[in-house]
């Protein structure tokens, strides 16, 4: 992926290191933009079932204050910046360690319903997202690191064994032979 060797060069650059609202805005396309070919190649069976079945670490955290519509989830002060208030409405307090699989990964980040990048600094960037139907139970969060291993194993995942699965018909691809 084009966007992978994007993302790795910019994280090199001055403007990287110097503005959270840079990194916030490329890792955001980067996300997004990954999370659909990601979708899109699981979806037309071309990842292999070791990808397809791997689980990716995550923190989710629980929801602790009823959400407003989409349309209010969004705060200023200034007129200029915008955030969403996932502390007054998430308990980051206590975190769950927990994984998703890639095509739940995905939906979540596609469809999402509170979305956004987080950095203290350049070293350690928090990517926190949720969706419509899980608003109201939990916020997620992947660390960009992460979610570049993620993007990273989707952009090689290189199938060199072929079954075929006898419940579906359909082929399965494999990155090793199984000696079933």
């Amino acid at each position: 992926m084009s966007d992978l060797r994007d993302l790795r060069n910019e994280m090199k650059g001055g403007n990287w290191l110097e503005s959270e609202s840079f990194r916030s805005a490329v890792v955001e396309r980067f996300v997004f933009i990954s999370a659909y070919i990601s979708r899109k190649l699981f979806e037309s069976e071309e990842l292999t079932i070791d990808l397809v079945e791997r689980d990716w670490p995550i923190t989710q955290y629980r929801c602790i204050r009823h959400l407003p519509a989409r349309q209010q989830f969004r705060v200023t002060r200034d007129m200029h910046t915008w955030w969403q208030p996932i502390d007054d409405h998430y308990d980051l307090a206590n975190p769950q360690n927990t994984t998703l699989k890639l095509r739940a990964l995905c939906n979540l980040v596609i469809h999402h319903f509170a979305f956004e990048i987080r950095s203290r600094d350049a070293d350690r960037i928090e990517i926190y997202f949720n969706s419509d139907r899980s608003k109201a139970k939990f916020l997620n969060m992947i660390t960009l690191d992460t979610y570049i291993e993620f993007a990273d194993e989707v952009a090689h995942d290189q199938a060199v064994f072929f079954t075929v699965d006898r419940r579906t018909n359909r082929q399965v691809r494999h990155r090793r032979r199984r000696l079933d």
